[in-house]
């Protein structure tokens, strides 16, 4: 029979670098990501939007212009689906969300402030903080995916 042992506790420098800093490098990159494609993909609309009446005006001058208005107008469609389809404007504020949490809480705990303060294992708190903000972002995840296939089936 195999033996199972404990685990090595983790340390706080090991937790802080290995969970809390790729955790808050995780969510920073994911915001920005989104973001910027959230932003290109509201250009493109805006632009694509603006351009379809104006070459409404030339349809008749230029007949196979209506097959370029029509293209816009799909993409337009497109964009917005994928827009809505994959939240990118609430997902961007998410993680930033979670980011800015997760940021925050480092700081009290570094600085020993807040609950960290009178805590006789503030570590211990600490940890514990940063699971629960995770978890939560965790469990938001995945209650959109859940509402999502409900939706489909």
């Amino acid at each position: 029979m195999a033996e199972t042992t404990n685990p090595t506790p983790m340390d706080e420098p090991t937790y802080m670098k290995e969970r809390v800093d790729n955790q808050l490098k995780l969510y920073d990159i994911k915001s920005i990501t989104i973001q910027l494609t959230f932003k290109r993909y509201r250009i493109f609309v805006l632009i694509l939007s603006f351009l379809i009446p104006l070459m409404a005006g030339f349809v008749n001058q230029l007949v196979w212009l209506k097959y370029v208005i029509g293209a816009a107008g799909a993409m337009v469609a497109i964009l917005e689906g994928l827009i809505t389809q994959n939240k990118y404007q609430e997902n961007w504020i998410q993680y930033r969300i979670t980011a800015e949490a997760l940021k925050r809480e480092k700081y009290l705990y570094q600085t020993q402030v807040g609950t960290y303060s009178q805590s006789a294992d503030a570590f211990k708190e600490f940890v514990l903080q940063v699971e629960k903000i995770t978890s939560g972002e965790n469990a938001g995840w995945s209650q959109y995916i859940k509402s999502k296939q409900k939706k489909e089936n």
